[in-house]
């Protein structure tokens, strides 16, 4: 590769040019289910990194496998705008999907987000179930 659009460097050792990668299956530690695990190793010095240390995982999702409920959830996306109870307010997610109350920890029947709108002097945030969400029509 000449000169790729993507560049690594070590933290450890500062290398720029002497990696492998290795994928291994292991078992997530919250799910208990078995997970695909990317390392990524400087020959230089050793270090061992998992690649969902640095950077988020992005989840493909097969529709045609999802449930009403769950193509519902998916369906969602920040900074898109959506409209409440047929109002004409114009709300922005900032945040989805919310599971539990983040005070007392208890589950959520349904999922939901935290969404904004401006006001005067300020943001109007609110935390609703998603199924009030409608993607706004103009």
């Amino acid at each position: 590769m000449l000169n790729p659009n993507i560049h690594i460097i070590c933290g450890k050792c500062g290398c720029n040019h002497m990696f492998s990668f290795e994928i291994k299956k292991e078992i997530n530690d919250n799910t208990n289910k078995e997970v695909m695990v990317v390392y990524v190793s400087c020959d230089n010095c050793g270090t061992l990194t998992s690649l969902d240390e640095l950077m988020e995982e992005k989840i493909s999702i097969d529709e045609k496998n999802l449930t009403d409920d769950e193509k519902f959830m998916y369906n969602h996306n920040i900074d898109d705008e959506y409209q409440m109870d047929e109002k004409p307010d114009k709300w922005k997610i900032s945040y989805y999907p919310i599971f539990e109350d983040g005070k007392n920890g208890e589950k959520y029947n349904e999922p939901r987000a935290l969404v904004e709108k401006p006001i005067k002097n300020g943001t109007d945030f609110r935390e609703i179930p998603l199924r009030y969400l409608k993607k706004f029509t103009k």
